[in-house]
């Protein structure tokens, strides 16, 4: 099979235009998952004069809307639920869907500053509730079914999976990562279950999950940061099953 020289010129000169757009970045955005009602803070280092822009969970994800210009100051849209520190981008209550803020808190904020070679951008999750834990004796009453569920906002694409590690004493039992399902317009639940044969399981204060989200891959064009978002939480089965 014969190939255009010019189309394989021009394969390698996008290659190359690719690597430099997210190898050489001077920022670095970290992702985040936080609480409905934590406040929000977006360091965009030691660069000024930085453009900040979102593209929010709750429209079509790749939507983006500009936050600031670069001069100072944000769009009057985001002044409600924003201001800028410097070129640092802080939230003082985070929401999972549109209220002070025209758009939800959840999603891709994009930071372009000048003199550097590449848009940086950083994913936002934010859980409304959870992890919520219950129990149930089964009507046979060999068993019991260990329940625990997440909600949270994230983007369309839905690539930063909760983590359930269920434990008992310190030991980890079981580890799941299920597929989470669209709660509404704006939010995501995740619910993973443990069944243990037998209603003797020694204190249930003994007993518990903690839930850590994954990171998501990079996007193309814009670098995202590939570290762990820094959240954990855990919940304790410390009433009697019903």
């Amino acid at each position: 099979m014969a190939f255009d020289r010019k189309c394989v010129l021009l394969v390698i000169c996008v290659a190359s235009m690719f690597k430099s757009s997210v190898g050489d970045c001077k920022s670095r955005l970290r992702n985040m998952v936080i609480r409905e009602g934590a406040p929000l803070s977006l360091n965009s280092g030691d660069n000024q004069d930085c453009h900040w822009s979102i593209a929010p969970s709750d429209l079509t994800f790749n939507i983006k809307r500009n936050m600031s210009a670069g001069n100072g100051e944000l769009d009057p849209s985001f002044r409600q639920a924003y201001s800028l520190e410097g070129s640092n981008l802080v939230m003082n209550s985070a929401e999972t869907q549109p209220g002070v803020s025209p758009y939800a808190t959840s999603g891709i904020y994009i930071l372009t500053c000048p003199g550097d070679e590449c848009t940086t951008a950083a994913k936002v999750v934010v859980v409304q509730s959870g992890p919520t834990c219950s129990c149930t004796n089964d009507k046979d009453g060999q068993s019991t079914t260990f329940t625990v569920t997440i909600v949270y906002a994230d983007t369309a694409k839905n690539d930063m999976y909760p983590a359930f590690y269920f434990s008992l004493r310190g030991q980890i039992i079981k580890s799941d990562m299920p597929l989470p399902i669209r709660d509404d317009r704006f939010r995501f639940r995740s619910t993973s279950e443990y069944k243990r044969r037998g209603r003797s399981l020694g204190l249930l204060t003994d007993f518990g999950v903690t839930v850590n989200f994954t990171s998501p891959s990079e996007y193309p064009v814009r670098h995202i940061d590939p570290l762990a978002p820094d959240f954990s939480a855990t919940c304790n089965f410390d009433k009697k099953c019903t």
